[in-house]
C-alpha cells in the first residue's frame, strides 16, 4: 500500500487543518459530539461490560466524525440526512463487523493496560518486594507505556483504512501501526501540540467555571463534561487530516524510461 513518509513539521499542519475543520463546521461537531458523550455516559452505566463497551463502538464513532471531516473538507452537505446517506453507502454489514472486531481488540488492549496498571499498584504497596528486585516495577512500568502508544499506533488509521478502502482488518492495523512509524516525528509533534491545546483548553475553562463561584465538586464535572465535549471532535478532525496526508487518494504517477 502507498502512504506518504512526512517531516516532523507535518505534524503542526495535521493539527492546524484539525482545527480548522473543528471550526468551519463548529455546531455539527458540538451536536455530535454532545450527542456521543451522553450515549457513552449511558453505555458506562452498565454493570461489568460498560468499561468496554465504548472502546468497541468506538471506530464506528471514528468513522462517523471522519465522515463529517471529509464532506466539510469536500465542500458536501453535512446536514443529517447528507450524513446519514454516506455512512450507508459506507457501513456495508461487512465494514461494520470489521469494524466491531477493531473495537473488541481496543477494549482487550485497554484489559491488558489495567492489568499491568493494577500490577504496578499492588507492587508499590509491597515495599518488601521492591527492595528484593526492583527491576519489576521497571519492567511493568515500561511494558505498560509501550503496550499503550503501539495501541495508539495500531489503531490511529485501521477504523478509516478498513472502511473506506476496504483493507482486511489484520493489513489495516499493521498498515497503520508500520505508518505511525515510518512518520513517528511527526506523530510525536502532532501529539505534544494536542496536549497543549487540551491543557490550555482545561487552564481557561476552569478559570471561565470559577468566575462564576461554582464549588470545587461542580467545577470538575462542568470541567469533564465541556473538554470531552470539545477535545473530542479536535481529536477526530486531526487524525482525518494526518489520514489525508498519509494516505492520499492516489499514488504518485512512475515514469517509465
Amino acid at each position: 500500500m502507498y502512504f506518504n513518509q512526512v517531516p516532523a513539521k507535518t505534524g503542526y499542519l495535521w493539527f492546524k487543518q484539525g482545527l480548522q475543520l473543528f471550526w468551519e463546521n463548529l455546531t455539527i461537531f458540538l451536536m455530535g459530539s454532545l450527542g456521543y458523550t451522553l450515549l457513552m455516559l449511558l453505555i458506562s452505566s452498565a454493570p461489568v461490560l460498560g468499561h468496554y463497551l465504548p472502546l468497541v463502538l468506538l471506530p464506528l464513532v471514528t468513522i462517523c466524525f471522519m465522515t463529517v471531516c471529509r464532506n466539510t473538507l469536500n465542500h458536501e452537505s453535512t446536514s443529517p440526512i447528507a450524513l446519514l446517506a454516506s455512512l450507508r453507502t459506507t457501513f456495508s454489514q461487512r465494514v461494520v463487523w470489521q469494524l466491531l472486531l477493531l473495537g473488541l481488540c481496543q477494549a482487550f488492549a485497554l484489559f491488558i493496560l489495567v492489568f499491568l496498571i493494577q500490577k504496578v499498584a499492588l507492587l508499590n504497596a509491597q515495599p518488601k518486594i521492591m527492595e528484593s528486585n526492583p527491576l519489576i516495577l521497571f519492567v511493568l512500568m515500561l511494558a505498560m507505556i509501550l503496550s499503550s502508544i503501539a495501541n495508539a499506533m495500531l489503531l490511529w488509521f485501521s477504523p478509516a483504512l478498513t472502511a473506506w478502502r476496504q483493507v482486511p482488518l489484520h493489513k489495516a492495523i499493521f498498515f497503520s501501526g508500520v505508518v505511525c512509524w515510518r512518520n513517528l516525528s511527526a506523530i510525536v509533534v502532532h501529539g505534544l501540540l494536542w496536549l497543549g491545546f487540551a491543557c490550555a483548553l482545561s487552564l481557561i475553562v476552569f478559570s471561565i467555571l470559577s468566575a462564576f463561584g461554582s464549588t470545587e465538586e461542580q467545577i470538575k464535572q462542568n470541567l469533564i463534561f465541556i473538554m470531552q465535549i470539545i477535545l473530542v471532535p479536535v481529536s477526530f478532525c486531526t487524525r482525518y487530516a494526518s489520514y489525508i496526508s498519509c494516505f492520499p487518494t492516489e499514488p504518485p504517477p512512475t515514469i517509465q524510461s
